[in-house]
């Protein structure tokens, strides 16, 4: 078996991107004559034919030049047309294509060929003769007979070759139905999407209509769950061990500290305490009260900390701990609670209660607040329950922070369920040595994390207790190749690759892996859809990079004290089902089977170790600096994974060390830049544009001058 045909290794150029690959080919034919539908109506001609196909696969594709090769009588040379999907109008390709194919004899050799592909062109091959059927392709190959009878395409097999095909011979026909009113337009710009393939986008949803059952307030579920298994154990922290049924009795005793103290239905009270069960009663206590919690990292910085509890309007702090920035705010302190005398009280289940507040980076140099309400936050616990069932043997390992969303969902997934939630400490969960002992030593079957902690413990060589993991769900940032080979190496481990934005709570879809080779995020789960849209808000093809978007019963409510970035980011769109419809800014396609594929950003939002960063806030923050002038960040590819760089211009250059504390007092220690780097200038492009590609080429070679 060979993928080589004519001289050339076809395997080297993917014509398709995402649509998979095998070790034998599949045949799927159409009678072109026989299609009266269309046909009848057509004047049937080769260039015609040719031009469609291009441009259909054209749009399956990111690359905007195509190379389309005819063969024909048996010769070991193609004719041969390269063209730009936007330098011509399909008119004048179309003429070239019966000049340069058709009309003319000359022929270009197998170098020649392999010299254009090399240039991230796109590849579509046309034959009018047999090829033998033991050649493994991973192009899909079109034949056309001399007749224009039978149109019949060869490519790799798999479960959905047949429906490939059938789309691209569906979208050729589209094109081809809107071909004579846009002769004079760019062939990127006559629409392709068939019929078809609308109706194959919208069966890749999951959304349940509005009818089906109701997700239920997760205070009910949970302590359903701990009058059923009241003896177990809930959680364990340190030598702490709770059962089911002193956690419910602890957190109704929060709940009535809190209740006294003046915090009510829909309120937002800060929760900022080192890991321990008391930040579990803390946040179960809130919603017995009705109202939502902002969770704060014991880390963050003061500054960041007055900007969060002033732009929430926090009516309370519950805190284990003194800081400058509590000054002249209300405090509950969690002895107060711990002394507090228990009583039992209704507690208030409405799914239109607010949830949590929690705040992410922000472009404009502030973090924005996200406001998730208990019926998202209902509907996603119901709904993640049911592609990743937790039994009630499970024993999950929390090393998440609280201002992280998916602490709430390793925390909660756990108690809903009647299993054992292990808590890390503070210490334990920055330290990949003690992350890997903790495993072993708690007995923890269930782990979630993100890519850059995983690769983490690898490079320390501290993952040998991974192999006692019996499920681990790996999300929050881009899920690296790499990684996944060595996880598919875990002898009992099934692999979770999760995605979802804080915005969509918590996480909007899942795919397992497991035994897998190429990652995907998969479907939407159940009440969530996805559309991926171009520029102008319409569906793109199959296989077309556009923007994700994501609509549903999980939305959050939008950004507090921020209007105007809410209507920019929560819009309406004719295909969400009556739902607003989020615009994630992740870069995206669909494949083939309907799951989805992520390609990175489309702005300069990141992602390090989970946490969503904006690069602006990075440089907003540096650019405050008394000694810089102007800065420009971006991420590159560390040792330890994802990093951050600073570029910067000023009076002199700065330490790495003066740079350190400058940070430490204004961001997060996640958002610190790995380097800074002094320039006398930042590059600036032919439109006034900072230069991103100088920016990366910088430190690209400061990196390796320190290395």
């Amino acid at each position: 078996m060979s993928n080589n045909l004519s001289g050339i290794d076809f395997s080297e150029f993917v014509t398709i991107p995402h649509f998979g690959t095998s070790l034998k080919t599949e045949e799927y034919s159409r009678n072109v004559a026989g299609d009266s539908a269309f046909f009848s109506d057509i004047k049937l001609e080769k260039t015609n034919f040719i031009l469609a196909i291009s441009a259909v696969l054209t749009h399956f594709s990111d690359r905007k030049k195509f190379g389309c090769f005819v063969k024909s009588d048996n010769e070991e040379k193609f004719k041969f047309l390269m063209s730009d999907i936007y330098e011509s109008t399909s008119k004048e390709i179309l003429e070239k294509i019966s000049n340069d194919i058709i009309n003319n004899e000359a022929e270009y050799s197998t170098d020649e060929i392999k010299k254009v592909l090399s240039e991230n062109v796109l590849p579509v091959f046309v034959f009018e003769d047999e090829i033998s059927n033991e050649t493994d392709l991973d192009t899909p190959v079109i034949y056309i007979d001399n007749g224009l009878t039978n149109i019949r395409f060869k490519g790799a097999s798999g479960e959905n070759t047949e429906r490939l095909f059938q789309l691209i011979y569906e979208d050729m026909i589209e094109f081809m139905k809107n071909y004579d009113s846009c002769k004079d337009s760019y062939l990127a710009d006559i629409p392709s999407m068939s019929t078809f393939e609308m109706e194959l986008i919208r069966s890749f949803n999951e959304v349940k209509s509005e009818q089906e059952d109701k997700a239920e307030h997760i205070l009910n579920t949970l302590f359903k769950s701990a009058q059923k298994y009241a003896n177990d154990i809930a959680l364990e922290y340190g030598d702490v061990s709770v059962t089911y049924e002193e956690l419910l009795h602890n957190s109704c005793r929060y709940a009535e500290a809190f209740r006294k103290r003046g915090i009510t239905k829909n309120g937002v009270s800060a929760i900022l305490m080192k890991r321990s069960p008391a930040m579990i009663y803390t946040i179960i206590g809130m919603w017995m009260c009705g109202a939502a919690y902002i969770p704060i990292d014991t880390e963050m910085p003061d500054e960041r900390v007055e900007y969060i509890l002033s732009d929430s309007k926090t009516g309370f702090i519950i805190t284990d701990s003194d800081r400058k920035c509590f000054e002249g705010k209300n405090i509950i302190k969690v002895e107060e609670c711990e002394s507090e005398t228990e009583e039992l009280h209704d507690y208030d289940t409405d799914l239109e209660n607010n949830a949590y507040l929690i705040y992410t980076s922000g472009s404009t140099g502030t973090p924005k607040g996200v406001l998730i309400g208990h019926s998202a936050l209902a509907y996603f616990i119901q709904a993640t329950l049911q592609c990743l069932p937790f039994e009630h043997n499970d024993a999950v390992l929390s090393v998440t922070t609280c201002s992280f969303d998916i602490f709430l969902a390793e925390i909660m997934w756990p108690l809903v369920s009647g299993a054992r939630l292990v808590i890390a400490s503070e210490e334990e969960k920055n330290d990949p040595y003690l992350i890997n002992e903790k495993i072993k030593y708690s007995a923890c079957n269930v782990f979630q994390t993100t890519p850059s902690r995983l690769k983490w413990m690898y490079l320390c060589g501290a993952y040998d207790g991974l192999s006692q993991i019996e499920k681990i769900l790996v999300g929050g940032e881009m899920f690296p190749n790499d990684l996944l080979k060595k996880l598919n190496k875990l002898p009992f481990t099934r692999i979770f690759n999760v995605y979802g934005p804080t915005e969509s709570t918590i996480w909007s879809s899942s795919n397992e892996l497991t035994g897998k080779t190429e990652i995907t995020i998969g479907r939407p789960i159940r009440d969530t859809g996805f559309l991926i849209l171009d520029d102008d808000m319409q569906p793109v093809p199959v296989g077309t990079l556009g923007q994700l978007c994501i609509y549903g019963k999980g939305l959050a409510k939008g950004y507090v004290n921020k209007p105007e970035l809410t209507a920019e980011r929560f819009v309406s769109h004719p295909l969400a089902n009556d739902s607003l419809l989020y615009l994630t800014g992740d870069l995206a396609c669909w494949q083939i089977n309907g799951e989805v594929n992520v390609a990175g950003r489309n702005d300069f939002q990141i992602k390090i170790n989970g946490y969503r960063i904006e690069l602006g806030d990075i440089e907003s923050v540096t650019n405050e600096h008394p000694l810089v002038k102007n800065s420009a960040a971006a991420a590159y590819d560390g040792k330890k994974g994802k990093c951050i760089a600073v570029v910067y211009t000023g009076e002199r250059a700065i330490s790495k060390q003066e740079f350190v504390k400058y940070y430490s007092e204004k961001i997060p220690s996640y958002m610190i830049p790995e380097k800074c780097i002094y320039v006398d200038n930042i590059p600036i492009n032919v439109n006034g544009k900072v230069d991103h590609p100088k920016i990366m080429a910088i430190i690209d070679e400061n990196i390796e001058r320190n290395d």
